[in-house]
């Protein structure tokens, strides 16, 4: 079991295994207040972004565009929500956030702010 320490200040989240990128579990985080930054890895992972702006990777690190199906929700803040491979569901929560679905059948669903505005991007 991998376990993660969120507190509500700006975190770095990139699940770890035994000293390796743990790029295949299924991940739940809820991070909390602060500007976070979540790379969740390949499996299915559901990610919630709570208060300040955050950018929030379903896919993974390094630019990896196969994932898992997808849960990400920016909630407050001015969030960047990026599924990368897989059947995503992106919801923007309020502000002003982005949105990139990447490769697969993704879901966008836009909430209070300016996110008509701003910039929804899928390649499925």
């Amino acid at each position: 079991m991998a376990v993660n320490q969120i507190t509500n200040q700006s975190d770095t989240i990139t699940p770890q295994l035994f000293g390796s990128p743990a790029t295949a579990l299924n991940d739940t985080f809820n991070t909390l207040g602060g500007n976070d930054h979540v790379d969740a890895g390949l499996g299915d992972d559901s990610i919630r972004g709570g208060i300040g702006n955050d950018t929030i990777f379903g896919g993974g690190p390094f630019g990896l565009v196969s994932g898992g199906n997808d849960k990400l929700w920016g909630e407050d803040g001015n969030d960047v929500l990026e599924g990368q491979g897989g059947d995503d569901i992106l919801d923007s929560g309020d502000d002003n956030d982005i949105l990139r679905g990447g490769l697969g059948q993704d879901q966008c669903l836009r909430q209070d702010g300016n996110d008509g505005t701003g910039r929804l991007i899928s390649d499925g």
